[in-house]
């Protein structure tokens, strides 16, 4: 398998596993191939840039999953984005102490307003 297999494989599986049919991240790639996730990127990038070879059991899982075959269920592949809401919650907190500084002495938020929804 050369780099450009490698390369070809991760825009495949992207179409077939995701929902927008956008082509497997490196990272994703990393955890359906069962690799370190503190190192397994560049190993997938080296791979890709043809500076180190492709394993056969690499080779291996990548023909499994091209030919129609998933990781176990107990692998997760794709890991939910951080809530927005909470981001949104903080940013208007942010908002309203600066602006309560600017038009005046800046009261503690209540409790209620920081509660999750």
């Amino acid at each position: 398998m050369t780099k450009d297999d490698v390369r070809a494989a991760r825009t495949a599986l992207g179409k077939m596993w995701k929902p927008g049919g956008a082509p497997l991240t490196a990272q994703e790639l990393v955890r359906a191939l069962g690799l370190s996730e503190d190192h397994g990127t560049d190993h997938v990038y080296n791979m890709e840039k043809g500076k180190s070879a492709v394993s056969g059991t690499i080779e291996m899982l990548l023909r499994i999953y091209l030919a129609g075959g998933v990781p176990p269920d107990d692998v997760v592949i794709f890991k939910d984005a951080p809530k927005r809401a909470r981001l949104k919650e903080i940013g208007t907190i942010s908002l309203e102490r600066s602006m309560s500084r600017s038009f005046g002495a800046w009261q503690r938020p209540s409790k209620s307003s920081l509660k999750r929804p």
